[in-house]
């Protein structure tokens, strides 16, 4: 739309209609806008739980791995001291 067809379309309906108009297309245009960014932020917070959740298993797997390790070597120790 150019200039030519803006100042038509006020000299026909009036200024306010057109305000109307362009305001509400401003905000068809942001709230879509508005929807793609919060669909690709929802997906990367779910991506994040997920890297959480499997963080946390590794982490209980290797403590339990660091605590067999340890109980065996203070095993060994009071078998040692016996």
């Amino acid at each position: 739309m150019n200039i030519m067809d803006i100042t038509q379309l006020i000299s026909t309906v009036g200024f306010p209609i057109v305000c109307v108009l362009g305001l509400a297309y401003y905000i068809w245009q942001k709230d879509k806008s508005d929807r793609v960014e919060r669909k690709e932020t929802q997906q990367m917070l779910l991506d994040f739980s997920d890297n959480v959740k499997q963080n946390t298993e590794s982490t209980k797997l290797l403590i339990a791995l660091i605590t067999k390790i340890f109980i065996k070597d203070k095993d060994d120790e009071d078998d040692e001291n016996k």
